[in-house]
Parts: C-alpha cells; sequence; structure tokens
C-alpha cells in the first residue's frame, strides 16, 4: 500500500514521523500537484491549478483552464503509473450545493480517479475558486 509523509510534516507522539497511507496519501499528493504553483524549483514550474484558478471567478473559462490542468496533471500521473482521471466523472458545482445552484462566484471541483497501485476507484473533491481555499474533503 501507497505511504508517504503527511502534511504538514509532524512528529508522532514517539518521536517519529507522521505517514500516511492508502487513500490520505492519494489525497495529498494530488491536492499538492493541484496547489497554487508556489515554487522555488526552476524545473518545477506551472504545475498545478495556479493561483487564478483558486482565487479567480467560477465562471465557463476557469472551468475549461482546469479541465485542461487536470488533464497534463493526470497525464503526468498515468506516466508514473500512480493514478487515472476518470473524466465523464468531473463535476464543478457551489459549495454545500450538489445541484451547482448555490453561492456566485465559488465552485467546488470534483471527480473520481483509479489509483493504480491500490487498484481502486477513489473520490476527490476540493475547493477551487473565490474563497482561495484548496481544502475539501
Amino acid at each position: 500500500m501507497p505511504k508517504g509523509l503527511a502534511i504538514p510534516i509532524r512528529a508522532t507522539p514517539h518521536g517519529g514521523i507522521q505517514t500516511v497511507e492508502g487513500s490520505a496519501n492519494d489525497d495529498k499528493i494530488i491536492r499538492a500537484a493541484l496547489g497554487p504553483d508556489e515554487n522555488d524549483n526552476a524545473f518545477q514550474q506551472d504545475i498545478g491549478l495556479g493561483q487564478r484558478m483558486i482565487f479567480g471567478i467560477a465562471d465557463d473559462a476557469l472551468r475549461g483552464g482546469i479541465m485542461e490542468r487536470l488533464r497534463l496533471v493526470f497525464e503526468r500521473f498515468r506516466r508514473q503509473r500512480r493514478y487515472d482521471l476518470i473524466r465523464s466523472s468531473v463535476r464543478f458545482y457551489a459549495p454545500g450545493d450538489p445541484e451547482g445552484t448555490g453561492k456566485e462566484g465559488e465552485m467546488v471541483l470534483e471527480f473520481r480517479y483509479l489509483s493504480l497501485e491500490a487498484n481502486e476507484e477513489r473520490l476527490f473533491k476540493s475547493e477551487v475558486s473565490a474563497a482561495g481555499s484548496t481544502g475539501g474533503t
């Protein structure tokens, strides 16, 4: 089962480093890949959703940009034999409203992906605009 460091990095009660496994590790990796692109590494720029998509207004242009970024990020994951995006599962809706008729300018991104290492279908959900949150379930 895939295992990695917990983010933020923290110690366990026994003095070791906290780790996460399974879907929690997958969620951490995907969340980092879809982050705001704040990266000091000159060789890993422009790989996440970027500031515009996290703080932008929820509209069709923003959705198109997010779909393109998702495609690029998951192509990289597929080449690494980690995850495969289930494109037909990608949805955008307002927070607290699965039908997408809630608060204007706010948007939640939800999609399913196949964890190739665990051979399981999993759900990813995160706010991607207006409130500036990249948190979710």
